[in-house]
């Protein structure tokens, strides 16, 4: 699975879990699912905000290098 791309590697998670037949093991499923979808809107909206301006920089590959930063907040560590 490690070179799969993530919507192959999705199919193979659904296909996996649609031959499930351990009900807890779904039902685990189930919770994990549930935290995974609340965490999110745990967060507060500015938060939410910048992570999503945050991740649409870096798939237009608009990114600040490590060093620039570092150097920038060096200051307040």
């Amino acid at each position: 699975m490690k070179n799969m791309n993530i919507e192959t590697k999705k199919v193979d998670l659904i296909s996996w879990i649609a031959n499930i037949r351990n009900p807890k093991l779904i039902h685990k499923l189930e919770n994990f699912k549930n935290v995974e979808d609340s965490w999110w809107d745990d967060l507060p909206k500015k938060i939410q905000e910048e992570i999503i301006e945050s991740e649409m920089q870096v798939n237009n590959c608009k990114m600040i290098p490590h060093e620039e930063v570092m150097k920038k907040f060096r200051k307040y560590l």
